[in-house]
């Protein structure tokens, strides 16, 4: 058995539906059996959610729709091709989650995968509450229901179907980057808390609790069953030794009193916002958020627009010149705003210097990571 999950830019037409069809073509020759998480084709879920301010239990039905289709019409696709299969929404299994806001996947039901189907296929991001009535995970719920099943069913490897092949070290959108084929999940966690699409933060902490290695790769490569089992990136506890990754961030600076500071904190502790910067200049603060997560604020304040750049490593001050790092960062960052942890550094950058910084990354640090 093999839990499997495409993503929504997987399922975004009929063509990668087709896509699709021929990957699971390609596994069934090794595995018999195969559980298939699927996500709302891009954009579906998006365009619900504009529709919709406050959240209720008739709400998560609607957002929920868009998984419910690419289960059922994946599932009409397989078996009009001679491969039994049976579609699954999160009433019929059931998947229970607990909690009031943030729901956590608690329970799944096992017996239903015991009928005689060579694939199924789950309605990600949807699970039922205590109460039996339907409610929507986090954004990103479909690689949580993914990991979630692979650990009900003791299964230690899980794919991610996606619109890359792999994780790269920089956003092959910026500039071409080499495909990294191991890493360690703490780093992964850790660029996507800064911004980077790779995975859900959930389902990164419980594959690591868990210890469930996922693997990451593209549903739109054609490759033979030996080369599709081993190409994307293996996200692996053993992986300790790892490149070091560059990630840049759009963010907004704003300055503040000490009077308006405490009001943002408070109010972004309470709707589970993250501040991730904060600094003391003479009598002001300043802190970075989220673009986002302006709608939040409703004050009058003085707001700058900024890149937050992060060099994120294991072991990142031993195994790179960190004096060379602080002297660029003392030199291009803005306002001289800098964070850094044991595998993270992080500094605000005027619009202007990214391709300084850019160029930094590659010629001091990039040729010093060596992968496994």
């Amino acid at each position: 058995m093999l839990v499997i999950k495409f993503g929504g830019t997987s399922l975004k037409n009929l063509l990668r539906f087709n896509t699709a069809l021929t990957k699971i073509k390609t596994l069934k020759k090794k595995y018999k059996t195969l559980i298939i998480v699927v996500s709302a084709p891009s954009g579906f879920t998006d365009l619900f959610l504009n529709f919709f301010k406050k959240r209720d239990k008739n709400v998560d039905s609607i957002l929920t729709l868009g998984e419910n289709f690419s289960s059922s019409f994946l599932c009409f696709i397989l078996n009009k091709n001679k491969i039994k299969a049976l579609a699954l929404q999160a009433w019929q299994i059931p998947i229970i989650s607990k909690g009031k806001s943030n729901y956590k996947i608690d329970y799944l039901n096992k017996k239903i995968f015991k009928k005689k189907y060579s694939v199924f296929i789950v309605s990600g991001f949807q699970s039922l509450n205590k109460r039996n009535f339907l409610n929507t995970l986090q954004r990103g719920g479909s690689d949580t229901t993914a990991i979630f099943i692979s650990k009900f069913f003791k299964k230690k490897l899980c794919f991610i179907y996606t619109d890359v092949k792999g994780v790269y070290q920089i956003d092959p959108r910026i500039f071409k980057s080499k495909l990294i084929k191991k890493i360690n999940p703490i780093i992964i966690l850790e660029i996507s808390s800064l911004g980077a699409k790779v995975l859900s933060l959930e389902s990164l902490r419980y594959s690591i609790k868990n210890k469930i290695c996922i693997r990451v790769l593209s549903s739109f490569k054609k490759n033979k069953l030996e080369k599709e089992i081993k190409s994307g990136t293996l996200i692996n506890m053993k992986n300790f030794k790892t490149n070091c990754f560059f990630v840049k961030q759009d963010e907004l600076l704003i300055k503040v009193k000490k009077r308006e500071l405490y009001i943002i904190v408070k109010k972004f502790c309470k709707i589970g916002k993250n501040i991730d910067m904060l600094s003391l200049n003479k009598n002001n603060y300043y802190l970075s958020i989220k673009k986002e997560d302006l709608i939040f604020l409703s004050l009058n304040l003085k707001i700058k627009k900024v890149i937050k750049i992060s060099f994120v490593g294991l072991k990142i001050k031993e195994r790179y010149n960190f004096y060379k790092i602080l002297k660029f960062i003392d030199k291009f960052s803005y306002k001289k705003i800098f964070h850094f942890t044991e595998i993270k550094l992080s500094f605000l950058i005027k619009k202007d210097n990214f391709n300084k910084c850019l160029d930094f990354f590659n010629k001091k640090i990039r040729r010093c990571g060596r992968e496994d």
